[in-house]
């Protein structure tokens, strides 16, 4: 049978709020109660009306909501720059480029975020990774064919 020397060094190592917690939940055996409670009474706490010290109770932190930034930033900007500007040039020279590519922007910016925000849903974080990669390589295909498109359409690019 163990002694109160055994229970008294081990719970002597123990913070005060894991001794309350034990002693709330009823973790400890009728053999080690008393010396938890003669442990808390040395500490300056009393047994029968048990507060956590300040400096002791655990801290709750609060999870940052994910926020999209990477995926609708490099949508973005390949829509504008690769597609945007080619079009808005064979429509109106300079000034249409401007103005298609910031509408391009602002469509690549929408679509990335959309997509970003569903693919959180996935558990793995390879899997999002490697579908966002998918979606970015995809995204500068097709961005990069609409700009020759509009290249070809305007006589630039000779089919």
């Amino acid at each position: 049978m163990t002694n109160g020397s055994d229970f008294r060094s081990a719970i002597e190592r123990m913070e005060e709020h894991e001794i309350i917690e034990r002693l709330k939940q009823g973790h400890f055996s009728d053999e080690a109660r008393p010396v938890a409670e003669a442990v808390l009474r040395e500490r300056g706490i009393d047994p029968a009306n048990p507060v956590i010290p300040k400096d002791q109770r655990p801290i709750v932190v609060t999870p940052k909501p994910w926020k999209p930034r990477l995926v609708p930033s490099l949508l973005a900007l390949f829509a504008a720059g690769m597609a945007g500007r080619h079009i808005g040039a064979a429509m109106g020279g300079a000034i249409g480029a401007g103005l298609v590519s910031a509408l391009f922007f602002l469509g690549g910016w929408w679509v990335g975020k959309h997509v970003a925000l569903r693919v959180r849903s996935f558990q793995s974080k390879p899997a999002r990774f490697l579908v966002l990669t998918l979606i970015v390589v995809a995204w500068i295909i097709v961005s990069g064919v609409v700009g020759i498109l509009a290249q070809t359409g305007t006589g630039r690019i000779r089919p």
